[in-house]
């Protein structure tokens, strides 16, 4: 595992701590980012930070975005994506994106995620935004069951694959382990999946038949953490956090090529090609053995993904990532610079357990996401300079202490009955009338 230098950040209550300050940002493999939790990555780019917690021995800490040069996204459904990759040009932030793009529409493996058909059509959005060789295809995993055989795989593989000639440069995939990850294993046998491991012959014989229909396609081809060497068939073992990609499409960012220890000599009239020299192994030993990703930065936590993806590995269950999801949406809140927590809703109090209706007021200039990706929730922009919330003559104010416990609100009827200090920070009734 990487260890990143480090920094101090001001948190949302105004406390001082400390966080490591990576490079290089993954984005994520425990959760997909792009496709449910967009609004709060941005944000919290723009405010310098998020908070992630260890998932293996519960400890929280802090991830600042201050020397953050370049983001490896992972997603299903990355569409959301499209409204926010010009905040990164901004910001001088390369990326590219591994986009998971499957076909288990039939047999109902992947419940959460859009139809084939519009995921194909953002993928193509995206390339066309971004260029070139930045959406990476992953077909992953291939999964054999007692309703998908190989000649079924290949089929699903041969049609996404002609649809985006043109539009991908590469093809990464994996072979469902499954008796390797336990939660994989709970998971698909507590939905009845009949699934079959793969056999070393029927690998060579998928990695052939592929390798076949790639005569039409020249995509480039790759296993992601397979301990099997398909090198025979024009298949490497993949990178899916690659410095190579990093140096094409970032070569310019000089903090970045210091940091991977890349130098690069600019080509002369006799040889124009510029010369990359790298001077270091930047691949991460903290990943699975046969895991070839460099060094970066997971800022994902486990069971928060609703793609309720039969085979997820992230997930303990789909009851738990359903229910932490279901948290977020429900728990819409502005924050103040004091820590304080305004909720909108019409209720002199409420459980944190249950959900409230909220009327919303759009109002400029106001941070509203909690840093922790477990309890983010999208985006609802509350009023004026005190952070007050204004819905329907009825202001609500509570500081949170704690999510287990119910919170008391105090609720104004009129200005009349407000304390000054409120009724100052009001706009005028005209402005009130634009806003609500």
């Amino acid at each position: 595992m990487a260890q990143w230098q480090k920094t101090t950040i001001k948190r949302d209550n105004g406390e001082i701590a400390e966080a490591q300050a990576p490079v290089i940002i993954s984005a994520s493999r425990s959760t997909d980012i792009p496709a449910f939790y967009a609004d709060w990555f941005f944000h919290r780019l723009k405010v310098g930070y998020s908070a992630w917690t260890n998932p293996f021995n519960g400890v929280k800490s802090f991830v600042s975005y201050e020397k953050c040069r370049f983001i490896v996204f992972w997603s299903k459904n990355p569409e959301p994506l499209l409204g926010h990759l010009d905040e990164l040009k901004e910001r001088n932030i390369g990326c590219y994106i591994q986009y998971t793009l499957n076909d288990y529409e039939k047999e109902g493996l992947e419940k959460g995620v859009p139809p084939l058909e519009e995921r194909i059509d953002t993928f193509k959005r995206l390339v066309d935004q971004l260029g070139q060789g930045r959406v990476i295809w992953r077909f992953d995993p291939l999964i054999l069951t007692d309703q998908i055989g190989m000649d079924d795989l290949l089929r699903k593989v041969e049609n996404i694959g002609d649809q985006l000639r043109g539009y991908t440069e590469k093809l990464v995939f994996s072979y469902a382990d499954i008796t390797l990850y336990k939660k994989v294993k709970a998971n698909l046998e507590k939905s009845h999946v009949n699934y079959t491991e793969w056999s070393t012959a029927q690998m060579e014989e998928f990695a052939q038949r592929l390798s076949d229909l790639n005569q039409k396609w020249h995509y480039k081809l790759a296993t992601c953490g397979e301990k099997i060497d398909l090198t025979p068939y024009g298949i490497q073992h993949n990178r899916c956090i690659d410095d190579d990609l990093m140096i094409r499409f970032a070569h310019h960012d000089k903090a970045l090529m210091d940091f991977l220890g890349v130098e690069i000599t600019e080509g002369d009239l006799f040889n124009p090609k510029p010369t990359i020299i790298k001077h270091r192994d930047n691949r991460d030993k903290g990943q699975r053995q046969f895991c070839g990703c460099m060094v970066s930065k997971d800022i994902g936590e486990y069971n928060t993904c609703p793609h309720l993806c039969e085979y997820c590995y992230a997930n303990a269950s789909k009851e738990k990532a359903q229910e932490n999801y279901n948290k977020t949406r429900n728990e819409s809140f502005g924050r103040n610079d004091n820590g304080k927590i305004i909720y909108i809703c019409h209720q002199k109090t409420r459980h944190m357990n249950q959900p409230a209706t909220y009327n919303k007021a759009v109002i400029p200039n106001s941070s509203v996401i909690t840093d922790e990706l477990s309890i983010n929730s999208p985006i609802v922009d509350f009023q004026n300079n005190d952070n007050q919330a204004v819905v329907n003559s009825t202001i609500m104010i509570a500081e949170l202490h704690d999510y287990n416990k119910p919170m008391g609100v105090a609720t104004y009827k009129t200005t009349a009955e407000m304390p000054e200090e409120l009724r100052k920070a009001l706009p005028d009734v005209e402005a009130l009338k634009k806003l609500l």
